[in-house]
Parts: structure tokens; sequence; C-alpha cells
């Protein structure tokens, strides 16, 4: 086991290099449609602004890294909802197992969003016309794997399939993302991930094509010794934009309640934690200035 969390303590910092000078490559020259699969995130992570690449997310931190899968202990369950303003609703429902040989993990998690009230405007005769109101609805379906090694060490894979429709008009793609997950010391953890590797095309049945953005995040993760409060510091590669995120989260009563700040793209997130007996309860909270405030619950079941 020593010779194992050697070898894997010598291979990461290589790995994390090559991980850095992929991510100032490509960055360079990567598109810039949205990627919906973040609806999967749970409002823990929201409220710590999405600085979760190297923290214990379990099923919830799949999207973000999928390594970080590997801290499910023996089965996770997570449902979320959430609104951003009055016409757009966002929820996600995922289920997690570690199989019998203890160090492989899957989940499996659907994340979809409806915007209702848009209208289709033509011009008819020179002049604008409602044709219709129709709703727009995204959905992602993600498969996760997460493997185990040693107790300090994960990795993980996503495997993603998108569906969008707006009026009549349909879109699908497929993509995959990938990532790593180290424990350097005690206390502190190392985090990096890829998403949409492969740059999948979301293909529209009106014959355009949108390019899901790829991204890389790499980031810090430390609990204190003195008291459960937990520090994360991601750094996002996103098309030619280059993020920091921040998150803090205070247990006030430890593994009961906790209060988290997060920062993400100079967007407050605040949120409130409730765990007890493997069920928890999770708030989050942000302004999100033109598009207004957000709104987001979790329910979540683990043991």
């Amino acid at each position: 086991m020593k010779e194992l969390k050697l070898k894997i303590h010598k291979l990461f910092i290589p790995l994390g290099a090559i991980f850095f000078l992929l991510a100032g490559i490509v960055s360079l020259s990567c598109a810039e449609a949205l990627d919906y699969a973040a609806l999967a995130l749970p409002a823990r992570l929201e409220s710590l602004g999405q600085s979760a690449a190297a923290r214990d997310n379990g099923l919830g931190g799949a999207y973000l890294n999928p390594a970080t899968l590997g801290s499910v202990r023996s089965q996770e369950i997570l449902f979320s909802t959430g609104k951003i303003f009055e016409d757009y609703t966002r929820y996600s429902l995922g289920l997690a197992r570690r199989l019998d040989n203890a160090r492989t993990v899957w989940g499996l998690s659907l994340a979809a969003a409806e915007i209702t009230g848009l209208r289709r405007i033509e011009n008819v005769g020179g002049r604008p016309q409602v044709l219709d109101e129709e709703t727009s609805r995204r959905m992602v379906i993600i498969f996760s794997l997460a493997d185990c090694p040693s107790e300090n060490f994960s990795w993980g894979l996503n495997l993603k399939y998108y569906q969008h429709e707006l009026f009549s008009d349909k879109a699908v793609a497929a993509a995959l993302d990938a990532g790593l997950r180290y424990k350097i010391l005690t206390g502190l953890a190392l985090g990096v991930s890829g998403r949409n590797l492969n740059e999948a095309d979301l293909t529209w049945s009106t014959g355009t094509n949108e390019v899901l953005r790829r991204e890389f995040q790499a980031g810090l993760a430390y609990e204190t010794p003195f008291w459960p409060v937990i520090l994360s510091l991601d750094k996002i590669y996103s098309g030619q934009n280059v993020y920091t995120n921040y998150g803090a989260e205070f247990w006030l009563w430890p593994e009961i309640l906790a209060l988290r700040a997060g920062l993400s793209a100079e967007i407050l997130n605040l949120g409130l934690g409730f765990s007890l007996y493997g069920f928890s309860l999770d708030y989050a909270y942000a302004d999100q200035e033109d598009l207004g405030v957000s709104h987001k619950i979790s329910l979540g079941w683990a043991y």
C-alpha cells in the first residue's frame, strides 16, 4: 500500500503540470456555448460558489469533478429544485452507490430546466407578430464512475447526454468529463477536472450547431484542525475566460448545522445546511444581477 501511495504521488505532480498546460492551450480556442449540466449542482455547492473541485462532495460534486464521487460511503440519494426568476425552474435527481469491491462508485443523475412563457415572434406582412407561446426545456443525463485505488487518491469519469427543446426544435449531444483528486496532507486536498473534453456539437433539428464549451477546473480544499471550517479555492478555465472561485463552510454545530458563503464570477452566494442521521437539507441564495435573485433547496440521504 505504501508503494502504491508513493507511485500515485509521483504520478500526480506531472499529471497536474500537464493539466495546467492543456488548460492554457485549449482555453484559447474554445466555443462559448453554456453547459446546462451545471443544473445538477446541489444547493450546498452553489452556496460555495462552485468552488469544490477538491472537496469531499459525494454525488453532488460529480459535475464539477467526477473523482469526488469516491467519497460516497455506501449509497446516496439527492434531489434539488430552485428558481432564478418566476418562469425559470430547475431541478435534479441523482443516485449513487459503492460497489461490493469497495473501491468503485457509480452515480446516475438527471438535471432539467424549464423556461415558460417564451414567445415566437416573426414578421408577418411586414409587422412583427406573436405566433405562439411555449416552453423551453433542457435536460442532461449524467452517468458517473469513480475509482479509489487508495484512501488518498481517486479518479473519475462522466458521460453526459444532452437534449434541448425550443419551440418545435430539438438538439442532442454527448460529452465526456474526467477528473482526479488527491489528499496531499491531512486536511489538504487537490482536485483537477476537465469538462466536455470532446467539445461536442449540440445538433439542432434545424441543421444549426452549438458547441459545448470545454472547461478545466483545478482547486484546493483545506479543513482546519481546530474547528470544522473548510476553505476552498478553484481556478476555472472556460473558453478565453479565467475565473477564481472561493468558498467557505463553517459548522456552527459539527456535522449538524453549517453556514456557507462563496464567490463565483463576482457573484456572492450564501447558504445554510442541516444534517442529521444521514439526512441533509441545504439552501442556497444568490443575487445574479440581470437574472435576479436565485434560490435552491436540496434534500439528500446518505449512509
